[in-house]
C-alpha cells in the first residue's frame, strides 16, 4: 500500500479554542495528504460563545470531509497542557458520530449532528453545508447585531438589550458592543 504524505496547517494552536485532525482515506481518489490538522480561535462573539464556534467549525469546514475521511477528531484545547491530554470532544465517520465531555449534554450540538447523519446514513448524501470557499469571517459583530438596526428609548433598555443578548454573542462582545453604542448614541448614557 502506498503511503500518502502527511500536510500540517498552521494556525495559532496557543490561542486557539479547539483542535481537529482529519484522518483522511487513502483510497478516496481526491485524497493528496494523509491527514490534516486544524485550529479554531472564536473572532468576535464566537470568543465567548464555544457553543456556537464549534457549530461553525462542524460546518465548515468538518462535514465537507466526512466522506472523504477515515476520522475526524475534534478537541477542546487546554492552555498548559500537552495536546495529546486534550479533552477529544466529538469524532465524526461516514458511519457515524460520537459525542463526548460537555458536548454530549449539548442539546443544540447532538441535535444538529443527529440530523445532518439521519440524513446522511439514509440518502448517503451530507445535507448542504456552507461552501469553505465563500467562509468570509465577520469582523467583531455578526449583521444581526450592526448599531444602526437598534434604537433604544433610554439607557436601561439597552442594558436589558445586552443582557439579554450575551447568553447567544458573549459578555466580552456584548460588553464592547455596549460601549461602541453608547459612542454612536451619547444620548444613551446613563443620566443624560
Amino acid at each position: 500500500m502506498n503511503s500518502v504524505p502527511s500536510a500540517r496547517f498552521e494556525a495559532d494552536p496557543l490561542n486557539s479554542t479547539f483542535r481537529w485532525v482529519i484522518h483522511l482515506d487513502p483510497n478516496h481518489a481526491r485524497n493528496r495528504v494523509a491527514q490534516l490538522d486544524g485550529y479554531s480561535k472564536g473572532m468576535g462573539y464566537e470568543n465567548n460563545n464555544k457553543v456556537q464556534l464549534l457549530l461553525n467549525k462542524l460546518r465548515n469546514p468538518l462535514l465537507g470531509y466526512v466522506e472523504k475521511a477515515l476520522l475526524i477528531e475534534v478537541f477542546e484545547q487546554q492552555g498548559g497542557v500537552l495536546k495529546e491530554r486534550h479533552p477529544r470532544l466529538i469524532t465524526l465517520s461516514p458511519h457515524g458520530y460520537h459525542c463526548a465531555d460537555w458536548v454530549a449534554e449539548n442539546e443544540l450540538i447532538c441535535q444538529f449532528l443527529k440530523g445532518v447523519y439521519d440524513t446522511y446514513l439514509t440518502t448517503g448524501q451530507l445535507p448542504s453545508v456552507e461552501n469553505r470557499r465563500n467562509n468570509r469571517r465577520q469582523g467583531a459583530y455578526q449583521r444581526d447585531l450592526k448599531h444602526d438596526l437598534y434604537r433604544f428609548n433610554d439607557h436601561g433598555a439597552l442594558q436589558v438589550f445586552c443582557r439579554e443578548q450575551s447568553a447567544h454573542y458573549g459578555q466580552e462582545c456584548m460588553r464592547s458592543w455596549y460601549y461602541s453604542h453608547l459612542r454612536l448614541f451619547p444620548a444613551l448614557q446613563p443620566g443624560c
